[in-house]
């Protein structure tokens, strides 16, 4: 009778030691699981900022350069930023993340396929036609 209680006691030390590593393993497999879960999301936001600053710094460039829409003075030679001119809006079309341009409510460019979704939209305080007027710089999917 002592050799089957000593064994009944070996048995239930094994099953809990069995149980034991199983919760461990599940738990290490949680840990794993939502390590890799935080890392997708983090590089998902990454990519996402690096775009938007992308697209900000793309705006910036369509109002403060010369081959977009700021103004040049061929006498001086200056480009005046945030001053902006129409005559070269059609170099708008170079920039193919580019949807739409509205100053003051007036739409200055749009793609042909504006079928897309937009997905950002940067606006601007810039001088059209010597008033102070809100540039709308906005961006496609």
């Amino acid at each position: 009778m002592g050799l089957q209680i000593m064994g009944l006691k070996k048995g239930q030390i094994m099953l809990a030691d069995l149980l034991m590593l199983m919760i461990i393993v599940l738990l290490v497999i949680n840990i794993e699981f939502e390590i890799i879960d935080k890392y997708k999301r983090s590089m998902t936001n990454s990519e996402w900022s690096l775009k938007y600053l992308e697209q900000n710094l793309i705006a910036e460039q369509i109002i403060s350069d010369c081959n977009y829409l700021s103004e040049y003075d061929s006498t001086t030679k200056l480009c005046y930023k945030n001053k902006i001119s129409l005559t070269n809006k059609n170099n708008l079309k170079s920039i193919d993340v580019v949807c739409k341009v509205n100053i003051a409510n007036n739409i200055i460019y749009s793609k042909d396929n504006t079928d897309k979704k937009i997905i950002n939209t940067f606006k601007r305080g810039v001088i059209y036609n010597n008033k102070f007027s809100i540039i709308e710089v906005s961006f496609c999917e």
